[in-house]
């Protein structure tokens, strides 16, 4: 499994708003990676949003919490 995917998982399994560590520490859990770091984990969860994977939104930068925004898809196939 790859981080991304881990990433949508765990993505998928938080509340509408939750922290960021809460979501690093599923990714980790799910990919069996205790010492991932968590710039990698977020530079995915990008990655997802500008391919329209998932929504989010930061809804407080300065404390870490994350709003969902909108319906999330699977990946897409290529054509």
């Amino acid at each position: 499994m790859t981080v991304k995917q881990a990433v949508l998982i765990a993505f998928r399994e938080m509340h509408t708003e939750f922290h960021i560590l809460q979501l690093c520490r599923r990714v980790k859990i799910i990919i069996n990676r205790p010492n991932l770091m968590d710039g990698t984990i977020t530079r995915k969860m990008r990655e997802l949003k500008v391919e329209g994977t998932i929504k989010y939104e930061v809804s407080n930068k300065k404390k870490s919490f994350y709003t969902k925004d909108g319906q999330m898809t699977i990946f897409h196939q290529p054509a």
